[in-house]
């Protein structure tokens, strides 16, 4: 309940950190239904809370020179899918393709790693060129 009312007003560099530590929970408690429900329930509301540019590559912190990761996909499919779909958002309004090509690449990859899937064409033609060429790296899986 805290999380999903309260987590907007979190910072983003936080909200990425929870998103990272969701997933983690959740692959640490494979059995546990309600647990990761509640995990899955979280995670789909801080990445749908997601601004359009707070989705970026990872920037140092002040005083230091090492990037920090932030693990934006997990075994979800449909958690994956919206991380798609937010990433869409993301570089058609604020033009992540320009500036955060290779970290895009990073995330889809895993994703698709992770849990490959397609999408229909009709919802292809609504995504940014940049993201269309990185899903056509990953061929579709055939049922």
């Amino acid at each position: 309940e805290i999380f999903s009312y309260r987590v907007h007003h979190a910072q983003a560099h936080f909200r990425l950190n929870l998103l990272s530590s969701l997933h983690s929970m959740s692959a640490a408690a494979p059995n546990q239904a309600q647990l990761n429900q509640m995990l899955e329930s979280t995670a789909l509301r801080v990445i749908t809370g997601m601004g359009n540019f707070e989705m970026t590559s990872p920037k140092p912190q002040p005083g230091t020179n090492s990037k920090p990761t932030y693990t934006l996909y997990g075994e979800s499919e449909e958690l994956n899918r919206m991380v798609i779909l937010t990433l869409a958002r993301t570089i058609h309004i604020g033009g992540l393709e320009n500036n955060g090509s290779a970290w895009l690449k990073e995330v889809v990859g895993g994703i698709m790693a992770n849990t490959p899937h397609s999408w229909p064409s009709h919802t292809q033609t609504n995504f940014p060129q940049a993201l269309l060429d990185i899903l056509k790296e990953y061929p579709a899986v055939k049922d």
